[in-house]
């Protein structure tokens, strides 16, 4: 079985941490990867189809906060194109940073992901957060010459929100274990199913690979996924035809043909439910 991808944070010139704003509406996948630091996710506007955890799928709505531990596996996947883009906002903490700042951070998590178990006193916090949130996301698209003093105030208010509210000890190790299992077959399947999309693939064919029963496999895309394998095997087929469409002038039903659709109907379906396009309107786009 495949080793998840580890990555190296460096962070933004002048600020603590790596930080990011998203603001986009196609197609996005992100593969399973960890990295030592944490990492907060912020979806400000519009939602994320598939936010993977360490094995737990999320499916994000406006407002709402996912941190990813350290060394926690996770990966992202947006299904379907949006008819308004998203906003969204990525803080990520390095580790040795971390440990500066508050030293318990060594056998602790931030336990933020499921807002319906909160307290009072949690619950307002949270709302504290996500007003912080908007503030660094307006303050990172301004340009002002404060600008990185504006954004490294907010990145440590957000971290002394969450060390004092949502801090807890992590002795959790076999649970730990078995969610990096799940992830870790999770990249599998994305690996297998990257380099065969253009065959006809069916849930006998990746149990047979990934040495499981069907039944068992059907179920693991239902839990862990969200999605069937036809589902899945649609949206790989749609971005790599999308790529021939966008670098290529091949004609569209050989385009279709190569990459395992049955025809230039079927492709076209793709390219609308993940791109809002047809062939011919993303070909007229070049």
């Amino acid at each position: 079985m495949e080793v998840c991808q580890h990555e190296v944070v460096n962070p933004n010139q002048g600020l603590l941490s790596f930080l990011y704003v998203h603001n986009g509406q196609e197609t996005t996948y992100i593969e399973p990867h960890w990295h030592r630091a944490v990492e907060l996710s912020y979806t400000s506007r519009g939602s994320i189809d598939h936010f993977y955890i360490a094995g737990e799928n999320f499916q994000t709505t406006s407002g709402q906060i996912l941190v990813v531990n350290t060394q926690d596996v996770h990966s992202i996947r947006v299904l379907n194109y949006k008819k308004e883009p998203e906003l969204a906002l990525t803080i990520i903490y390095p580790y040795p940073f971390l440990v500066g700042q508050c030293n318990t951070i060594n056998h602790c998590q931030f336990d933020i992901n499921h807002p319906e178990t909160f307290s009072e006193e949690q619950k307002q916090a949270y709302k504290h957060l996500q007003d912080i949130l908007e503030g660094i996301i307006l303050d990172f698209q301004t340009d002002n010459p404060q600008k990185n003093l504006k954004l490294n105030l907010g990145i440590l208010q957000v971290l002394d929100i969450l060390v004092t509210s949502f801090l807890v000890d992590n002795k959790d190790n076999l649970h730990k274990n078995n969610r990096l299992q799940i992830a870790e077959r999770i990249k599998e399947i994305d690996s297998f199913l990257q380099q065969n999309y253009q065959e006809d693939i069916g849930l006998e064919e990746l149990a047979d690979y990934c040495h499981l029963s069907r039944s068992y496999m059907a179920r693991f895309f239902k839990s862990h996924l969200g999605v069937t394998l036809g589902q899945y095997l649609g949206t790989i087929r749609a971005q790599k035809a999308r790529d021939s469409l966008i670098e290529t002038k091949d004609r569209f039903t050989d385009i279709a043909l190569e990459h395992g659709f049955s025809g230039l109907r079927s492709m076209n379906r793709a390219l609308e439910t993940n791109f809002g396009k047809t062939a011919r309107q993303l070909r007229e786009e070049q």
